[in-house]
């Protein structure tokens, strides 16, 4: 059963990762597996056995949302974004109680300030949206930073690679540069970006990775305090999709009934099936 609720927690991750505004590693805190991810890379060798197993299961998780669940997604996401976004935010909400935990009885002045230079900070990357494009055709060095930052949103948790992405003016030249993946003419031009783009996204995830260990090995509680507040934030982004998006009434009473249904059945499955 254990391993049945790792691999459905794989693809919850998934499916988050698909949601304008959210992160997986969002997903994974709430869900309990965060740390534990982290852990299970960077102390891999400690335990290789249950390490392979636990990264195999979610991993498997997240590639079939990614593959086969990602379509849906994206369908519903054209068609009813406002409703589910609504329902993810209540997922989300849902599974912030279990991460407000780890800082219960931690108020002071120096938390909080980190709570708000963060959350500052994350919100002023979803106000930043650029309006113009960069122009990263031929420029493989600016392909590796992309990659760094997208690591960054990758493993640091509440941050959106949208956001990130946008407030740099890169966002809609990666989804076009992707998207013309298959188109041979133009083969060569995107190998020469997606190589040092790959690169970077690996050295950066390196680097993200062992900096998440040593910061929750050490500083523990005011990371959390931190990661809340791009958590909350990444909530605040949510919303600013949801109704950026056209919606009518109906979906407007659909939207906020799934969130309330979202966040008693995050509540429900966090606490009854926590790692």
């Amino acid at each position: 059963m254990e391993n049945i609720i790792l691999f459905v927690k794989g693809v919850i991750i998934g499916i988050g990762k698909i949601i304008p505004g959210l992160s997986g590693s969002m997903i994974m805190m709430i869900l309990g597996l965060y740390e534990k991810g982290i852990r299970s890379i960077t102390h891999y060798f400690d335990d290789i056995k249950d390490n392979t197993k636990f990264l195999l299961l979610v991993g498997s998780g997240i590639l079939v949302a990614v593959v086969l669940i990602s379509k849906l997604i994206q369908l519903l996401l054209i068609h009813y974004a406002f409703i589910i976004i609504c329902m993810f935010i209540g997922l989300i909400l849902g599974g912030i109680p279990s991460v407000l935990k780890e800082i219960e009885g931690t108020s002071n002045i120096n938390n909080i300030f980190i709570f708000i230079i963060f959350f500052i900070l994350s919100l002023s990357l979803i106000l930043s949206e650029q309006t113009h494009q960069i122009n990263i055709e031929g420029n493989p060095l600016i392909m590796f930073v992309i990659g760094i930052i997208e690591a960054a949103t990758m493993i640091i948790p509440g941050i959106s690679g949208t956001a990130v992405l946008m407030a740099l003016g890169l966002y809609h030249v990666l989804i076009e540069m992707f998207s013309n993946l298959s188109n041979l003419n133009i083969f060569i031009v995107n190998i020469k970006v997606i190589v040092p783009f790959g690169l970077g996204l690996l050295i950066g995830s390196w680097f993200f990775i062992k900096l998440m260990d040593y910061l929750l090995s050490n500083y523990k509680i005011k990371t959390y305090w931190a990661i809340i507040a791009f958590a909350i934030s990444s909530i605040v982004l949510m919303f600013e999709k949801a109704f950026e998006s056209s919606y009518t009434l109906t979906d407007v009473t659909i939207g906020f009934s799934l969130l309330i249904i979202g966040y008693f059945a995050s509540r429900s499955f966090i606490i009854k099936f926590s790692y």
